[in-house]
């Protein structure tokens, strides 16, 4: 059904008529193995092309994370400088 499909779809077009198959008649469609398996091929290959882009842009999207998050922990170990007591004008001390 899905080779059918394929010839049928006039948008995509993703077997030609002469390459990929032949038309006898309305429902006679004879496929040509070679072609289709090399179109197979291409399409595996070209998968294969993309997931490894994707997965380098995710390796890297990784590093800078991991290298932002460095300079978050370092800021974060940083603790308040408390202040200390101030003497009031009648002598008592305040803790700011």
């Amino acid at each position: 059904t899905t080779l059918r499909n394929m010839t049928a779809n006039t948008e995509k077009m993703e077997f030609e008529p002469g390459v990929h198959y032949l038309k006898l008649s309305h429902k006679n469609i004879i496929y040509i193995k070679s072609a289709i398996d090399e179109w197979l091929q291409q399409k595996h290959e070209q998968t294969i092309q993309k997931y490894a882009h994707r997965t380098e842009i995710l390796r890297q999207k990784k590093q800078r994370e991991k290298k932002q998050s460095a300079v978050v922990k370092r800021v974060s170990i940083v603790k308040p400088v408390r202040k200390t007591a101030v003497a009031q004008n009648n002598g008592s001390l305040i803790n700011i």
